[in-house]
């Protein structure tokens, strides 16, 4: 049923077995350079990056904030002055309006005055 086993020849063996007898020790390259993530003392000689960037952050922030407030005031300012015309232009509307009314104040006087004296 099954065939005896044979040895093993360099050919038939299996691919780990050849591999193994051809193992040599891995170690690491030299690399040269300062090592990554090492903590630097050097706070005292100059800022962190970290503050720099707060720093930056803040000073954009604030150059914003300005010139934000000076176009909410440009613009409150054309507000108002577009309010003021419009009330100029409601005034003058309302005065050609009150004109008539004096008018007819003074026709009324008069002939309530022929009137009390018709009558009286």
């Amino acid at each position: 049923m099954s065939e005896p086993r044979r040895p093993f020849s360099s050919q038939s063996r299996p691919i780990a077995v050849q591999a193994a007898t051809a193992v040599e020790r891995w170690s690491l390259p030299e690399v040269g350079g300062p090592v990554i993530g090492r903590h630097r003392d050097d706070k005292n000689s100059s800022p962190s990056t970290v503050d720099v960037l707060r720093e930056a952050l803040q000073e954009s922030e604030a150059r914003g904030y300005q010139a934000g407030l000076a176009k909410a005031q440009a613009e409150g300012q054309l507000s108002i002055d577009a309010l003021s015309a419009q009330v100029k232009q409601l005034d003058s509307i309302l005065a050609l309006l009150a004109q008539p009314l004096s008018q007819l104040d003074s026709e009324v006087e008069y002939e309530l005055l022929h009137l009390t004296l018709a009558v009286g």
